[in-house]
């Protein structure tokens, strides 16, 4: 949730408390109107961002034990695989198939998914010759399911970001109104200002009071041995549970400053994989957990090339 909103909706609450607690605004028929609307849409709004800030750790947990899970049931049919094939001559297929475990183990749930249905794929081709490696059809049946709850996860997951933008979009629609109603509270005040001048600045006090603005969740970017921060350096963030035409979403990419740090200020509860390249270092890369309103700060190293 944008820190904007958040101090919008704080510094409107306190218009409407002040308008509330002033008996001699309260006496203008129109100012007791306004003050009603304004109370309704002050009791919407503050339900919408306490349900988006829910600390709600339980779709980004469950995804993350999922894939966790359908990873090792996966690897000893995929070792086992692998030797076949190469086994048979086939050193092509082999090594696909030791790249995509190796994928699996270092990317996000979107990449394990994937990466465990060849091994199924692959698996049920060469069933016969499992049992050499005391495996067999029952393990080939593991990892379906183990496949199958990360998909049951991911939808579950899907659906939650779902019912949390529809809440949002009416957020949005509230303090569009609730503006205007800041709108007429301001007119109005100004038409009491010569009869009451302590209540016009007691008002201007609460309109031009700044809220505490929440800290973001941040990466930071250091070197694998000084642990000084990298500069200049291009900072992906891709969801591990959201694909955009079969490739993961890509919420954010920002280079880094002085300091090596990116603010994270566009991401939904998710399980996020964060990736660091520059031309001068290998690729760094981290997860980016968001499960609550808390903010996080992942340090992600990368080590300088050698170019000798």
């Amino acid at each position: 949730m944008k820190a904007s909103v958040i101090a919008f909706v704080k510094n409107f609450s306190a218009v409407t408390k002040f308008f509330t607690g002033s008996e001699k605004i309260q006496s203008y028929p129109v100012a007791k109107t306004l003050t009603s609307v304004m109370e309704g849409h002050e009791s919407e709004m503050t339900e919408i961002l306490t349900d988006l800030e829910k600390d709600d750790q339980t779709y980004a947990n469950r995804i993350a034990a999922s894939a966790s899970n359908v990873t090792r049931v996966a690897y000893p049919l995929a070792k086992a695989v692998e030797d076949i094939v190469l086994n048979s001559g086939d050193t092509v297929s082999s090594k696909k198939i030791h790249f995509t475990y190796t994928q699996m183990m270092s990317k996000g749930s979107g990449t394990v998914l994937a990466g465990a249905q060849e091994i199924l794929e692959q698996s049920s081709k060469y069933v016969s010759n499992l049992a050499g490696y005391k495996r067999g059809q029952e393990n080939i049946d593991e990892l379906k399911e183990a496949i199958d709850q990360l998909i049951k996860d991911k939808k579950d997951l899907t659906t939650y970001n779902e019912g949390r933008q529809k809440k949002a979009d009416r957020l949005d629609v509230v303090i569009g109104l609730a503006k205007k109603c800041v709108e007429r509270a301001d007119l109005f005040v100004e038409t009491i200002r010569i009869d009451y001048p302590n209540i016009h600045k007691g008002y201007q006090d609460v309109r031009k009071s700044k809220e505490e603005v929440p800290h973001l969740s941040m990466i930071k970017i250091m070197d694998s041995v000084t642990k000084e921060p990298v500069l200049e350096a291009t900072v992906s963030v891709y969801s591990t549970t959201r694909m955009v035409n079969g490739q993961p979403l890509k919420i954010m990419e920002r280079k880094t400053g002085v300091n090596g740090l990116i603010r994270v200020d566009k991401a939904d509860y998710d399980v996020y994989r964060v990736v660091a390249k520059k031309v001068d270092r290998n690729d760094g890369e981290g997860m980016l957990i968001i499960a609550d309103s808390r903010p996080v700060v992942v340090e992600i190293t990368m080590q300088k090339r050698d170019f000798n």
